[in-house]
């Protein structure tokens, strides 16, 4: 009878054991509840439970997911136990990103248990369009400008494509003409090319991200007038050589010491330097074409000196005081018509040296004109009506006719570029043409 109570015995502890075994873990059921309120970078998860006497904790897992739902990252955080919930926050999440998760649920005594996996997405950031700038338009040209802008605020979103839109209205898009000038923040430029001559153009700035397209102010400006050809007699860029261009080959040869140089663009071998010592020079022979009653002589010229007290020519065709002769000098334009009497046009005042600029000097009839850098600065009315009258060469950086002396040569220290000389009267237009070329 004793063996049979031990029998007896053995099998009801065998038999509680094998219950405690098979127990059924907490898990999401009837009685539990989530709620979960998503931000941008953050998120904050109740979790409450009917049976959350028998839990020792809750791990939080979780990470970013693909667009399935499945884990790209592994993260585990533990919950806080409240009375009634566990509650956990995470914040520095990444902003419009889906997330997946599930709760590892730990019991005081048993196994532990992990929910199904699910997701939840972060908000996105809140944008708007960009905020741009249009600084300025500079560098303009008959077909050409040069534009600046800024792009300042990104509007909370990557920067795609920024640039500039151009019209002949006042509402200029970039659903018409526009050019893109990179993307990103800050400063930014490019050119605008192919615009017609002396025409107004509408510009401003835009750029572009997920909200849409910011713009910039509008900037009006008026491209200048083609370069000039007609009546075009010579001219000498040059380019390495005293070539005239034109092809009528008024070409130069070179006397003494003159030396190619660097122009004001910073091209090697494209100007002409002169010494300030007499004879030396660029010679050009007579020729009939040359022989101008109403022209316009352009040049620019860079003075390598403290003053302008020498007065030195940059174009000489005959003798300064001969009836007939004409010339350029770096304060003037002379067409000797009467010694003694009014024969050009010119100022006292000269702009600071050392530095490249553009004179111009025009002659028709009794009336000169002077300009420099575009701009005008003297005319007068001649004591009578110019009329050329000699066959000297013509001569560049030195005042030059036959039998001239040392003293008289009033040479050029400095350098000279871009010599054009016409058989017309260029206007404004044409004349701030050149000079913004």
């Amino acid at each position: 009878m004793k063996k049979l109570s031990i029998i007896l015995a053995c099998i009801l502890v065998a038999l509680i054991s094998c219950t405690k075994s098979n127990e059924v873990h907490p898990e999401m059921g009837d009685g539990n509840d989530e709620n979960i309120t998503v931000g941008i970078k953050d998120v904050h998860v109740e979790y409450t439970r009917s049976d959350i006497a028998e839990l020792s904790k809750v791990l939080f897992h979780y990470g970013p997911a693909d667009a399935n739902g499945n884990a790209q990252q592994f993260a585990i955080a533990e919950m806080t136990k409240k009375p009634t919930f566990f509650e956990l926050t995470l914040n520095d999440l990444l902003s419009d990103t889906l997330y997946w998760y599930y709760y590892e649920l730990i019991p005081k005594d048993g196994d532990i248990f992990a929910t199904d996996q699910k997701t939840f997405h972060t908000q996105a950031l809140p944008i708007d369009i960009p905020e741009v700038m249009t600084k300025e338009v500079n560098s303009i040209t008959h077909n050409s400008a040069q534009c600046f802008g800024n792009v300042i605020n990104d509007g909370g979103d990557e920067v795609t494509e920024r640039g500039f839109c151009w019209s002949l209205s006042e509402d200029p898009s970039s659903d018409g003409n526009y050019v893109v000038a990179g993307n990103g923040l800050g400063e930014f430029s490019t050119t605008i090319n192919g615009l017609e001559p002396n025409t107004t153009y509408q510009v401003r700035a835009y750029a572009k991200n997920r909200k849409g397209t910011g713009f910039g102010t509008i900037i009006s400006f008026t491209t200048s007038s083609e370069i000039p050809l007609d009546g075009l007699v010579a001219y000498y860029p040059f380019n390495g050589n005293a070539i005239d261009e034109t092809g009528n080959g008024h070409d130069g040869a070179i006397i003494g010491e003159v030396a190619l140089c660097e122009d004001r663009k910073g091209n090697v071998n494209s100007a002409y330097r002169f010494s300030g010592e007499p004879f030396n020079y660029i010679s050009v022979e007579d020729a009939v074409d040359l022989h101008l009653s109403t022209f316009t002589l352009n040049a620019w010229m860079y003075i390598d000196a403290d003053d302008y007290s020498i007065n030195a020519f940059l174009i000489c065709k005959g003798r300064d005081v001969n009836d007939g002769s004409y010339c350029l000098r770096i304060h003037d334009v002379n067409a000797q018509n009467y010694y003694g009497g009014i024969n050009g046009a010119g100022v006292e005042e000269l702009p600071e040296v050392r530095v490249w600029h553009m004179l111009t000097g025009t002659v028709q009839g009794d009336q000169a004109k002077f300009y420099i850098d575009g701009v005008l600065m003297d005319e007068k009315t001649l004591s009578s009506s110019f009329e050329y009258n000699n066959e000297e060469s013509m001569a560049l950086g030195m005042h030059y006719y036959s039998g001239v002396p040392d003293f008289y040569t009033y040479p050029l220290l400095g350098m000279l570029d871009d010599v054009r000389i016409y058989n017309r009267v260029l206007t404004i237009e044409e004349i701030q043409a050149l000079f913004v070329e």
